[in-house]
C-alpha cells in the first residue's frame, strides 16, 4: 500500500515542482538615466579640457544586481532587481553629464578618460573612486567618493573625499534607482566646486 501512495504521488509532487518553477519571479532592470535627452551646455571655443577617468567601484558595488542597505552593518544584492547595463559605465555618464552642466560657467569641457586622448587645451584629469552607493529602500541614498585632480602632465595636485545624500521618493526599486542618479548629481557639483580653480593647462 504504501508503494502504491508514492506511485500516486509523485506525480503530484512533480507538477507541483514544475508550477514552482514556472512561477519564479522574473528579475526586472534599471538605468539611472530617466531616458529624458541630456542637455548639452554652451561652452567658448577656447574651453579647456577636464578629462574623468578612471572610475573605479567599491567591490560590492562592482555586479549586475543593485545593493541596497538593509541595516548598520548589512547589504543585500537584489537578484531579481538588476541594472540593466554596467553599473560603472552608468555612474561615469552621470558624473561626467553633471560634471560638465557645473563646470560649462568656468569654460571647462568635460570629457571621458581616454589615455592619450584630449579633444582641446588639457587642463588636467581628475580620477575617481567610488567607495560607496547605497541606502535602504525608500530611505537616503548615500554617495562617498574619493577624487584627485591631476595637472597635464598627470602629477597629482589636490586630493580629497566628498559625500552626498539623497532621499527615495518611494520604496520602489525604481525610485531607488532615481535616488541613486540624483545623488551622483549631488556628488558631481560637489567636487566642481572643488576642481573649478583647479588643474592647469598642459604643455
Amino acid at each position: 500500500m504504501k508503494k502504491w501512495r508514492f506511485h500516486r504521488l509523485a506525480p503530484a509532487a512533480l507538477l507541483a515542482l514544475v508550477w514552482a518553477c514556472s512561477t519564479s519571479p522574473s528579475a526586472r532592470f534599471y538605468t539611472l538615466s530617466d531616458g529624458s535627452p541630456g542637455e548639452n551646455p554652451e561652452i567658448t571655443a577656447a574651453a579647456t579640457v577636464l578629462l574623468v577617468g578612471p572610475v573605479e567601484l567599491a567591490d560590492y558595488l562592482d555586479r549586475p544586481q543593485m545593493v541596497v542597505r538593509t541595516g548598520p552593518h548589512e547589504l543585500r544584492a537584489q537578484e531579481f532587481h538588476r541594472w540593466a547595463g554596467s553599473f560603472r559605465q552608468e555612474a561615469s555618464r552621470i558624473l561626467i553629464g553633471a560634471l560638465g552642466e557645473a563646470l560649462a560657467p568656468f569654460a571647462v569641457r568635460v570629457q571621458a578618460w581616454t589615455p592619450g586622448r584630449a579633444e582641446g587645451p588639457l587642463r588636467g584629469r581628475v580620477a575617481l573612486d567610488l567607495g560607496r552607493v547605497d541606502g535602504p529602500l525608500g530611505g537616503e541614498v548615500v554617495v562617498e567618493m574619493d577624487w584627485t585632480l591631476m595637472d597635464g602632465s598627470g602629477r597629482a595636485v589636490d586630493r580629497g573625499r566628498l559625500s552626498a545624500g539623497e532621499r527615495a521618493r518611494g520604496a520602489s526599486h525604481a525610485e531607488y534607482a532615481a535616488a541613486v542618479a540624483e545623488a551622483l548629481r549631488k556628488a558631481a557639483v560637489e567636487l566642481a566646486l572643488r576642481v573649478a580653480d583647479g588643474g592647469q593647462e598642459g604643455p
